[in-house]
């Protein structure tokens, strides 16, 4: 008769410990851990997208902002530019003194007007600037200051200054967002000094 022979476990290696080895079996412990750290996947993942959602506006409007104050300065600097040019034209045309305030007046009107770039950039168009001196009287794109002055003893003609001044409303002529985004109010401004044409003239003439 043969003998019976009896397969026992590796000595210290539990049964229940080959158990939880085996494939396809997990310990409740590792079941948990494993929920615990998929749940926390999700919720990272969920917080990132709501981070994402609140910082994206914040940024689009932050571009917009540094957009928009980049156009208004560069609105400020054309305007001096344009400003600029007219008081040299109205220092070279018409008469001397106060004769020939009407026609600068209507010359710097119809130049500031014809510029294409102040026409596209201003909302409205240019207004005439009120004289801050005075701040009395109609505004006025060109505002005049002559005088009189002697030269050994004699009566001469005088000089004068004449400022250009004018504003207009701007949003930054921002194209897809014109109307939209709030309007700066600028201000042209330059100055020339005009002497009086018989000032030139030789002692004979």
């Amino acid at each position: 008769m043969a003998a019976r022979t009896e397969h026992s476990p590796p000595v210290g290696r539990p049964a229940a410990a080959r158990r939880r080895g085996q494939p396809g079996t997990a310990s409740p412990h590792r079941r948990r851990s494993r929920r615990l750290t998929a749940a926390r996947r999700r919720g990272q993942s969920g917080t990132a997208s709501l981070e994402m959602v609140m910082v994206v506006p914040v940024l689009v409007l932050l571009a917009v902002f540094v957009l928009w104050a980049g156009r208004v300065g560069r609105v400020r600097l054309v305007a001096d530019l344009a400003a600029g040019e007219a008081a040299t034209a109205a220092a070279l045309c018409c008469e001397d003194g106060a004769g020939g305030a009407a026609a600068r007046e209507v010359l710097v009107e119809d130049l500031l007007a014809a510029r294409p770039s102040l026409e596209f950039l201003c909302v409205g168009g240019v207004r005439p600037g009120a004289d801050p001196d005075t701040g009395s009287g109609p505004p006025e794109f060109v505002q005049e200051r002559w005088l009189d002055f002697e030269r050994a003893g004699a009566e001469a003609d005088g000089m004068g200054v004449l400022v250009v001044r004018f504003t207009c409303e701007s949003d930054g002529a921002l194209v897809p967002l014109r109307g939209v985004l709030p309007t700066a109010t600028i201000e042209g401004q330059a100055s020339e000094v005009v002497i009086s044409s018989s000032l030139h003239e030789s002692p004979g003439g």
